[in-house]
């Protein structure tokens, strides 16, 4: 003959297993939920600062400055004549 009790024993273990599942999912969701605020907060507030006027930005050039010798490409130094292989082989 069985217990009495047993039954009602497992089903209080069973609805605690459960409580426990639901109260990590729980726990996991707030964090996820907790994470994702705080990225979207560092994403919308990344890009504030303190106002910069035009003159703190300085000038575009649109021309290049003439620089005496500037068509004149720089002459490659001529380099020596590579050495045998037989040279460059371990010892």
């Amino acid at each position: 003959m069985a217990q009495p009790g047993a039954f009602a024993g497992d089903w209080r273990e069973s609805i605690i297993d459960q409580y426990t599942i639901v109260v990590r999912e729980a726990h996991g969701l707030r964090c996820s939920l907790i994470t994702l605020g705080c990225v979207i907060t560092v994403l919308l507030l990344g890009g504030c600062g303190p106002a910069v006027s035009k003159s703190e930005l300085g000038n575009v050039v649109f021309e290049l400055p003439k620089v005496a010798g500037a068509d004149r490409p720089y002459q490659m130094p001529q380099l020596k004549e590579p050495a045998p292989e037989s040279e460059h082989s371990p010892r």
